[in-house]
């Protein structure tokens, strides 16, 4: 409200200003024509009264009008005040204008009435003529046209005949018209100048809007281009290792080559993760679910977490954190987010240390991750939380990272509704800092069991998917679980091939071929068997379809999935203990931890 207020009050200064533009304009501009008119007026009056009467009110007439446009000219330069000041003070000046004109109808008390005809017809073009000089401001017009018909009107009526009479009332009607078309036109002047900036804030919206689609244009060729280079790097070593592997399957490097491969794979799956992280964050599917959790041992976790790769690199790991810290947040999502904050900072740190540092301020605490490292320029701290983005990595070296983690904390950052800073200097390290507001509730401390893995011996599953190659690794798969496995290419074919065939576990692909997907291929099931357990398997990232996935309420993995987290999934839709869990999937950390030293501040 308070913004729209201010925006309303600018259009109305703006307007004034414009009103304020247009009567100086016009004060120029008539300089000449006004001191003509005044000039015939005063040839005339010179057959009826002494010429210095008549040079006097000329002279009164010019040099009025004259220091009126001066003063019109000075209020225009004055910054000092305010529009609408200006304005009054323009329409005090309007009365000795329209005085100093319309004064010159007393003299048709001495003149004939010829002349006083033609005087009237003088006096009432001035004032017909101000309409469109003068009614931009409605109450100028009407003391500079007041000033003008009443003397004429009164002059008239003081005569005293039916035809002075008469005369006198046509011009209070012509002026009664004359003021109608003054309001009329003030109120069109108001209307498209309103229109007109409108129009102005709508090309203007129109290019902001353009420049932030080409922007974001640029951003996802540059997104896609780097992605495609990520991607097709440990292809392309995946695609050499297995070639070579096909060709001598029994050579003496082959275990060497299996390692290769495993690596790539691990490499495709990182990088894939993240770009699906973004995909969820970006379609909205992500919710956060707020709660008090014990501050102290989220970061306990992970530090423990990450102290093997600080000492693989000689760094120091080190937190410190109230032991009394409740903080209401979603515990999972600001898991991720700080986890990714200090593999960033042990990424870019050489020497020296990495410290996580949580410190009370006021209703929140303030969670900091500094570390050592080489810094972050000025010109590019702007560009850090930008997808690829990486400083100092111009060849995309991918032992320096994938450039996503910053991306991805700046989208959970926006999602949890916590504000982050960085300050970062060259050679002296960065600090990434976010505030946390304070729990009014204690954190629930019950423990989350890891239970045993089971396992999947003669489970009936059916897989569906459309690609002969993933149906064929799905097939050794389901085979090595002990499952009792049938395979489909679509939502018909798997309804064909479950007629002697009862299911407990469906494995669908999102998308099938000819249109057909998953979901649909489901429900179609579940017309037979209404409780038919099914998980969702998919490769999509886009963000349609990841709506679509979350909106028909079944599990969803996303390609590619390891066998630990297939194994898990699977048990756990059918109601078994899962036997994996990652720490991304817990709800809060768990498990103990030993301490660690606290901060170097």
């Amino acid at each position: 409200m308070i913004v729209r207020a201010t925006a309303t009050a600018e259009v109305d200064d703006g307007l004034d200003r414009r009103r304020l533009a247009v009567v100086l304009s016009f004060a120029t501009s008539l300089r000449w024509p006004v001191t003509a008119t005044l000039l015939v007026i005063a040839v005339m009056l010179w057959r009826f009264v002494p010429g210095w009467v008549a040079i006097s009110w000329l002279v009164t007439g010019i040099a009025v009008r004259e220091l009126r446009a001066n003063r019109l000219h000075a209020l225009a330069a004055d910054d000092t005040l305010p529009i609408k000041d200006k304005l009054r003070r323009v329409m005090w000046w309007d009365v000795p204008l329209g005085l100093s004109h319309g004064s010159a109808a007393l003299f048709m008390a001495v003149m004939d009435p010829t002349f006083d005809a033609l005087l009237t017809m003088i006096l009432v073009s001035l004032a017909a003529g101000a309409v469109s000089t003068s009614a931009v401001v409605l109450r100028l017009y009407m003391i500079y046209a007041g000033c003008v018909f009443i003397p004429t009107a009164t002059m008239w009526l003081l005569a005293g005949t039916p035809l002075s009479v008469s005369v006198a009332l046509l011009i209070l009607m012509f002026a009664a018209v004359q003021f109608k078309f003054a309001n009329q036109n003030a109120q069109v002047f108001e209307e498209s100048y309103r229109i007109r900036v409108e129009n102005e804030e709508l090309v203007r919206q129109l290019a902001e809007a353009r420049d932030v689609a080409e922007a974001a244009n640029r951003a996802k060729s540059r997104f896609l281009a780097v992605a495609s280079h990520d991607l097709r790097q440990p292809l392309h070593a995946l695609t050499l290792h297995s070639g070579l592997l096909a060709q001598d399957p029994h050579a003496a490097e082959a275990p060497l080559i299996a390692r290769e491969i495993s690596s790539a794979i691990r490499s495709l799956g990182q990088l894939l993760d993240s770009l699906l992280d973004i995909s969820k964050l970006d379609a909205g599917v992500v919710v956060a679910e707020r709660r008090p959790i014990q501050l102290k041992r989220l970061i306990t976790n992970l530090v423990h977490t990450h102290r093997p790769q600080a000492v693989e690199k000689g760094l120091e790991l080190r937190f410190e954190c109230p032991a009394d810290a409740v903080v209401t947040t979603d515990p999972m999502l600001i898991e991720r987010l700080l986890r990714n904050l200090i593999d960033n900072a042990l990424k870019y740190t050489e020497r020296g240390e990495v410290c996580v540092l949580a410190e009370a301020e006021g209703p929140s605490f303030k969670v900091s991750v500094r570390d050592t490292g080489r810094g972050i320029p000025v010109e590019v701290q702007g560009r850090v939380f930008e997808e690829f983005y990486q400083v100092d990595n111009a060849g995309r070296d991918r032992a320096s990272g994938l450039g996503l983690g910053l991306a991805i904390v700046a989208r959970l950052a926006v999602l949890l509704g916590l504000p982050v800073t960085l300050e970062s200097e060259p050679g002296r390290g960065t600090t990434v800092s976010l505030m946390m507001p304070r729990a009014l509730t204690v954190a629930d401390e019950e423990p989350v069991d890891i239970l045993p893995d089971t396992g999947l011996q003669g489970v009936k599953v059916l897989f569906i998917d459309d690609e002969e190659p993933v149906r064929r690794a799905m097939r050794h798969v389901l085979r090595r679980f002990g499952c009792d496995a049938v395979e489909a290419a679509s939502s018909d074919e798997a309804l064909e091939r479950t007629r002697g065939f009862v299911p407990e576990l469906v494995l669908a692909d999102c998308r099938l071929g000819d249109g057909d997907n998953g979901i649909v291929a489901v429900a179609r099931l579940r017309e037979r068997w209404p409780a038919l357990p099914a998980l969702l398997i998919s490769g999509d990232t886009d963000a349609e379809r990841l709506l679509e996935a979350e909106r028909s309420g079944l599990p969803l993995l996303h390609k590619p999935v390891t066998l630990e987290r297939l194994r898990a999934a699977m048990s756990s839709a059918l109601g078994q203990p899962a036997g994996f869990r990652s720490p991304a999937d817990a709800a809060e950390p768990t498990g103990p931890a030993p301490p660690s030293p606290p901060c170097a501040r």
